[in-house]
């Protein structure tokens, strides 16, 4: 309870049938509805009600939450070297103020976790193993996608498997003893 004009005052937020009064700031003139970590959830249609001895009154008002689009923090290279047969790692860092969905694609088509691909993502990075790369694997665009209900940022990248990397593992050695 409040007071206003020594008067004493209560303060509710009502919306969707939910009550609100612990999160109301009140000083002499004003009070204010403090919604911490505020999410999209949050956006729709309140309801002010203020009771004082002489009697009760309403108010309706909408809030509308603004939201970022994702941003990548830490892009891909242009390019990425990796010998025939070893595992390449893929990693991106992105800024999300509101949960996102992650994609990783090759050549456009989605690609899922299995004993090629490994993806693990957190709330601000995620990166694509692939397993033993063949030439094949330097034949694709890998995309890395950020997506939210405001936008999206993506950044791409191609295995490049130099020829010293290629010469070296077809090199066999032989031993002659004299």
């Amino acid at each position: 309870m409040s007071t206003l004009s020594n008067r004493p005052v209560n303060y509710s937020v009502v919306t969707c049938g939910l009550f609100f009064s612990d999160s109301i700031k009140t000083d002499d003139q004003t009070s204010s509805l403090l919604i911490p970590e505020c999410t999209i959830d949050d956006e729709g249609d309140y309801e002010v009600v203020v009771e004082t001895a002489s009697g009760e009154t309403s108010h309706m008002f909408e809030t509308m939450v603004n939201v970022e689009q994702p941003r990548i923090v830490q892009s891909l290279p242009e390019t990425v070297d990796v010998s025939v047969h070893d595992t390449a790692v893929l990693k991106v860092k992105f800024d999300s103020p509101v949960d996102s969905k992650v994609t990783w694609m090759a050549n456009g088509v989605n690609l899922e976790t299995s004993t090629k691909y490994n993806i693990t993502t957190t709330e601000s990075e995620t990166t694509l193993d692939i397993a033993d790369v063949i030439k094949d694997d330097t034949e694709m665009v890998y995309t890395c996608k950020v997506k939210n209900i405001a936008g999206q940022d993506e950044t791409a990248t191609s295995l490049v498997i130099p020829s010293k990397m290629i010469a070296n593992r077809n090199l066999s050695v032989r031993i002659e003893h004299s």
